[in-house]
């Protein structure tokens, strides 16, 4: 395991110093593990690191999300900056509360957030020629459309997130990411080469 990969793994390590198993790694299942409650992050693969045994019910939220019925392979750089076009609202509005809409169906996903100071914003990722037509609501990152491939098999799905948690999860991704939903309750596993997350979705309409 090399620095890269750990600093990445200890993103979701707890910074709650009442709760001490949580805020370090720990080896679970053949995996290297940090988990705050909120999320996890993993990276498989074998390193003889001591590390304490970890919190056991992070292999059951991994194992369990890696059963959603909906899977969707995308490009890490433009899912990326789609969140990071999100998130930029808080710029100008302290009281924004981060927390960004994924829908993603067959023709295009596009991801929404909102700001009862300065309104929402909609970035959306067109898949291929199937597109809905409705680039003029839209604010892209660099001023122009982000245009990407993805996959999905399975249901389209309606689903939030906070983003600094999926943008953190991205951070330790290869060129590809897949993210599999159960359902809009239900956490959402990302994997990309030997790196995991876990991610605890946000209630919508709150």
């Amino acid at each position: 395991m090399n620095d890269k990969s750990k600093k990445w793994v200890m993103r979701a390590a707890s910074k709650d110093q009442a709760r001490p198993k949580l805020t370090e790694l720990s080896r679970l299942d053949g995996r290297v593990v940090a988990c705050d409650g909120y999320r996890i992050h993993a990276w498989k693969g074998d390193d003889n690191t001591p590390l304490i045994e970890g919190y056991p019910d992070a292999i059951w939220f991994l194992e369990t999300a890696m059963q959603g019925s909906s899977r969707v392979t995308i490009s890490t750089y433009h899912l990326m900056q789609a969140l990071k076009a999100c998130l930029s609202l808080r710029k100008d509005d302290k009281h924004y509360i981060p927390r960004v809409k994924l829908c993603v169906s067959g023709s295009a996903l596009y991801l929404e957030s909102n700001s009862a100071k300065i309104g929402s914003i909609t970035v959306y990722i067109r898949n291929g020629d199937n597109w809905p037509g409705r680039s003029t609501k839209s604010k892209y990152p660099n001023g122009r459309p982000n245009i990407a491939e993805y996959n999905l098999d399975g249901p389209a799905l309606y689903i939030a997130f906070d983003p600094r948690y999926l943008i953190d999860a991205l951070k330790g991704m290869g060129d590809q990411v897949t993210i599999i939903f159960k359902d809009n309750a239900s956490p959402a596993y990302m994997v990309s080469g030997n790196h995991e997350a876990v991610i605890m979705p946000m209630i919508l309409g709150a």
